[in-house]
């Protein structure tokens, strides 16, 4: 029943997308290079996996697997932190850019109120005399 339903939903998923466009690029949604490229070696991965599954005890297949989960939540760990500095940095960059920009709308204002003020302060020109 679950293999009917997931062959159903990627049916279902294969007619809705096939003529889809790509909303940036003028070319199919769907990239069939990648597929051709990529189903072969999904599907010999599934059948290697069903030969070793058998061939295996459970408890080799069980350390193998947790020792393919580590190595995987490892590299993705390291991907994350990368990410998060990388990140990290970008804003702090933005953040300094900000205040400088800031900073100096809040000198130009400072100058503009020291001018207005200063002028306000000397005495009115002598009227024109003809």
């Amino acid at each position: 029943l679950s293999n009917i339903t997931v062959f159903g939903g990627s049916l279902a998923n294969f007619i809705l997308n096939s003529s889809k466009r790509h909303p940036l690029a003028d070319r199919p949604l769907v990239d069939w290079d990648l597929i051709l490229v990529m189903e072969p070696v999904t599907i010999l991965g599934a059948l290697i996996g069903a030969i070793v599954n058998k061939l295996l005890n459970d408890v080799v297949l069980a350390i193998l697997l947790v020792v393919l989960l580590t190595l995987t939540a490892n590299n993705s760990l390291k991907k994350a932190v990368k990410m998060y500095k990388k990140e990290t940095k970008e804003i702090e960059k933005r953040k300094k850019q900000r205040d400088i920009e800031l900073a100096k709308i809040a000198k130009e204002q400072e100058e503009g109120l020291l001018q207005s003020e200063s002028t306000s302060l000397l005495p009115p020109p002598a009227p024109e005399t003809l």
